[in-house]
């Protein structure tokens, strides 16, 4: 048996003495260097495109404050409600109106959504007979073009609440 033992013994120690040179195989320690280094480059790759394209805060200059088209008085003749009626989806942009209305001197009315259409496009200023430079002065307040300031008409008195100026905010206001 121990014949049998020294002649594996000595099978196992010629086998290892021979090298056989190994072709193309990468060791592990070596394919772990190959993907760290392919990971860094593109981490380098990715930083280099993030900081060499245009961010759109930094890209944009803000816009320049145009006057309005015509002169509004900033602040109402005389303290005067109004209502403000939401016609979007979006929360808040009804008491955002109104707070910027009560900064102006106005007093607030009624601030709901507006049940008739929640699609409205633009805002639009209605007001009473009597109520044309308050309604005015509102539309200086909110940014909102003399164009959209109407006369009262039925569906705007019932929303208004009796409060003789009405704004419907539109999505215009929601950017």
């Amino acid at each position: 048996m121990t014949d049998f033992i020294a002649a594996l013994e000595e099978q196992l120690v010629t086998a290892h003495r021979e090298r056989r040179p190994r072709r193309f195989a990468i060791p592990w320690r070596g394919g772990a260097i190959v993907i760290a280094a392919t990971a860094t480059v593109a981490v380098v790759v990715a930083v280099v495109v993030a900081l060499a394209s245009p961010d759109k805060q930094r890209a944009t200059t803000p816009p320049a404050q145009q006057p309005p088209a015509q002169t509004t008085p900033v602040h109402p003749v005389r303290p005067t409600t109004v209502a403000v009626l939401n016609g979007t989806p979006v929360t808040g942009l009804g008491r955002a109106a109104m707070d910027m209305l009560l900064a102006s001197g106005f007093r607030a009315g009624v601030v709901t959504n507006d049940t008739t259409n929640q699609h409205r496009r633009r805002t639009t200023i209605y007001y009473e007979p009597g109520y044309h430079e308050q309604a005015q002065a509102a539309a200086g307040c909110l940014q909102v073009g003399l164009d959209r300031v109407l006369p009262m008409n039925a569906t705007a008195r019932v929303a208004a609440d009796r409060a003789p100026i009405a704004v419907f905010i539109g999505t215009d206001k929601a950017k």
